[in-house]
């Protein structure tokens, strides 16, 4: 009897695990619109499922990370943070290469780090502009070709409180090329070249 209940209970706890699992994600598989590419475009056309999400919940834009091909085309992860101590977060995920926001997730509590805040709305230097004066930066490089791309945003630094944090990488040559970008000025930051591991 007992190892009957103790079976019981493996399965209700499974049971109330998943749950919670699936409560925590919600589909949108909503089309974007054809020239929608970077982060400011991307945030302000996610923001209004995440009021649909939160309701009348403060929050912020915490983070943007972007995987993308050679076309500046591929996943973006909109990080959104609430007010609340400590807060909570939601990700918004899109494929802007599928053109399509693909769904909302709302982290657990032990994968829940702050990510901070962004004032993206001031910036003056959105993704596409970052990736451009990173490839400026290189492009008198011997053989300098790209496959991917990863721009993200950090509030981490000291000196700059925001910044881009742009690489290029051409995965066959296993090649990085790098900068850090002050969203407001344009100014970089720091830049570093080629190196043999790749930062991905």
């Amino acid at each position: 009897m007992t190892h009957i209940l103790r079976n019981m209970i493996i399965i209700i706890l499974a049971i109330v695990i998943l749950s919670s699992c699936n409560s925590a994600m919600k589909d949108i598989n909503k089309n974007l619109e054809s020239d929608i590419t970077t982060a400011k475009e991307i945030v302000n056309t996610t923001i209004p499922y995440v009021n649909d999400y939160w309701g009348n919940r403060e929050y912020h834009v915490g983070k943007v990370s972007m995987i993308l091909d050679k076309k500046g085309e591929g996943r973006v992860t909109i990080s959104y943070v609430d007010k609340k101590d400590p807060p909570n977060v939601v990700n918004v995920y899109i494929d802007s290469k599928q053109k399509k926001i693909l769904n909302l997730r709302s982290l657990n509590r032990e994968d829940k780090a702050d990510p901070g805040e962004i004032n993206i709305y001031e910036w003056t230097v959105d993704s596409d502009l970052a990736i451009d004066i990173t490839k400026e930066l290189f492009k008198s490089e011997t053989n300098f070709e790209i496959d991917k791309i990863l721009a993200q945003t950090n509030n981490n630094f000291i000196k700059s409180p925001e910044v881009w944090e742009i690489k290029l990488i051409n995965t066959k040559d296993k090649m990085t090329y790098w900068s850090t970008i002050d969203p407001y000025s344009g100014e970089v930051i720091g830049s570093g070249g080629k190196t043999t591991k790749l930062l991905i």
